[in-house]
């Protein structure tokens, strides 16, 4: 037997493994209250996207004219992009409308942050909306994480 011959003869062989298979090992891994993690994390997910959209409302009533006639066309159009995924998170409970979410979250973010260099009446407001951004995209992650393959109803 040549060298070559003998390389082949030690190289490890890997049988495919089925996608059921890999969810009982996963199911198998996981912590027996994950179902509850779940839910917590649903939960929280849900008071904080309501919580942040309120606190959008506020601060955009602060920094821009309300007696302006084009006040609402802005508000739509800045709040339109979070509030696409709601019949998502009410009623679908998967993962990727929450990662895009979380995607879209990030810019609100940005937003958030260049706001509180502004001179407000109000700065506890952003800052509030801030902590429900970082509120919800921490539980949008934690949710993914935790989310069994069939989920509980």
């Amino acid at each position: 037997m040549n060298q070559a011959d003998q390389s082949v003869l030690n190289e490890p062989t890997f049988e495919p493994v089925s996608d059921l298979e890999d969810d009982k090992k996963l199911s198998a891994m996981s912590t027996p209250d994950t179902p509850t993690k779940f839910l917590i994390a649903e939960k929280v997910m849900l008071i904080s996207y309501f919580a942040f959209i309120a606190l959008f409302a506020a601060n955009f009533q602060q920094f821009y004219n309300p007696t302006a006639a084009s006040h609402w066309l802005f508000y739509i159009l800045e709040i339109a992009p979070a509030l696409a995924f709601l019949p998502w998170l009410l009623f679908a409970r998967r993962r990727r409308p929450v990662i895009g979410l979380c995607f879209v979250l990030l810019i609100y973010f940005s937003l958030s942050v260049i706001n509180i260099a502004r001179p407000v009446a109000f700065p506890l407001t952003i800052w509030l909306e801030l902590l429900a951004q970082f509120c919800l995209f921490c539980s949008g992650m934690m949710f993914c994480r935790w989310m069994p393959s069939t989920p509980p109803q």
